[in-house]
């Protein structure tokens, strides 16, 4: 689990495949892993100018319900995460795609 404190007017979205495009996730509680596709990993982008980045096979959740709190969740046992800063959304696709080993 990793509590976050985001800013009341943040706009949160999770990258999905190409055809779903991105997900809002802002009062939600919505899976932002994709296990069909291999060699993807879960991506949360801000608007504020950065991205997590979570490095996990497993499912990936990301909760933002005033009820539970912000937060993201795998089921592994740890969370590896990157914070990649940008401050075009076109430039942290472009570093999730290099991290990944696609440019």
């Amino acid at each position: 689990w990793l509590f976050l404190d985001f800013q009341k007017n943040e706009k949160l979205y999770g990258i999905g495949n190409q055809a779903q495009g991105s997900i809002q996730l802002r009062g939600s509680a919505r899976y932002i892993s994709r296990p069909n596709e291999a060699g993807e990993l879960p991506f949360l982008l801000s608007d504020k100018g950065y991205g997590i980045l979570l490095a996990t096979d497993g499912p990936a959740v990301c909760c933002d319900i005033s009820t539970y709190g912000s937060y993201l969740y795998t089921e592994e046992n740890f969370i590896d995460y990157y914070f990649i800063a940008g401050k075009r959304q076109n430039t942290l696709s472009a570093a999730y795609s290099y991290l990944l080993g696609r440019l």
